[in-house]
């Protein structure tokens, strides 16, 4: 099946907003909770993953959890930032393929901060 979107476009978006992202964006996205979790529902088996990875922003935002590094956070904020924002890749009013770059982007960043979120999960786990 062919995707909806430029994969290497993806990428660079990726690379471009993780880099990029501040303890200000980080802010912004965290004032959006209701819109983040309303929208990571329409990621499939996906959307439990996104509710643990809001659980551990705030986590590392509140200083409870601070074993990470930031570029790990910064990627995960901007996967919730991007998945907010009406305006990515393929727009997400187009019926299932609207979230599947949001979905791609996800798992670009799981499959790169795999250890990191392993750990943090073992964290949760053990609280």
């Amino acid at each position: 099946m062919e995707k909806p979107y430029d994969e290497e476009m993806l990428n660079k978006t990726a690379k471009t907003g993780a880099e990029s992202f501040t303890e200000s964006d980080l802010d912004e996205v965290l004032s959006q909770e209701k819109t983040a979790k309303k929208k990571a529902e329409k990621l499939g088996e996906l959307a439990e993953t996104v509710k643990l990875l809001w659980s551990m922003i705030i986590d590392y935002k509140n200083g409870d959890y601070r074993e990470i590094p930031w570029k790990t956070i910064a990627a995960f904020g901007f996967a919730i930032a991007y998945l907010i924002s009406p305006l990515d890749l393929v727009p997400d009013f187009i019926p299932v393929a609207g979230f599947l770059d949001d979905a791609s982007l996800f798992a670009l960043f799981l499959k790169l901060y795999a250890e990191d979120f392993k750990k943090y999960c073992e964290w949760k786990k053990n609280r």
